[in-house]
C-alpha cells in the first residue's frame, strides 16, 4: 500500500514531488506519529547574529533582512542584542 502514491495523503504527495517517492517513504517511516513544524526561517538567530557581526557596517539593515529572510525590525533587534552582549563581555573582562 505504501507504494501506491495515489492513496497517499496530500502532504506526502507534495513531499514526494520534491524529494522523490522512496525518500518520502523513508521520511514517513522515520517520523510517523511525530508532529513536525518547520520554522519560518531557514537560518537560525545565532547564525544571523554571526552574519551581522561579520559585516554589519558594510551591509544595510535592508540588505541583511533580504539575505537572511528576517524582517528589518528583527535585524535591528539582533544588532541591539549584539551590542549588549559585547558590553557584557567588556564588563566581565574588567572584573577579572
Amino acid at each position: 500500500m505504501l507504494e501506491d502514491k495515489k492513496a497517499w495523503n496530500t502532504v506526502y504527495k507534495e513531499i514526494a514531488n520534491y524529494i522523490g517517492e522512496e525518500k518520502t517513504i523513508r521520511l514517513f517511516n522515520a517520523y510517523k506519529e511525530t508532529n513536525i513544524a518547520f520554522p519560518m526561517r531557514l537560518i537560525s538567530r545565532e547564525s544571523v547574529k554571526k552574519i551581522i557581526a561579520s559585516g554589519h557596517p558594510e551591509r544595510s539593515v535592508n540588505q541583511l533582512a533580504v539575505e537572511t529572510g528576517y524582517s528589518e525590525r528583527n535585524i535591528r533587534r539582533l544588532i541591539k542584542e549584539l551590542k549588549l552582549e559585547s558590553i557584557e563581555v567588556l564588563d566581565n573582562e574588567h572584573v577579572l
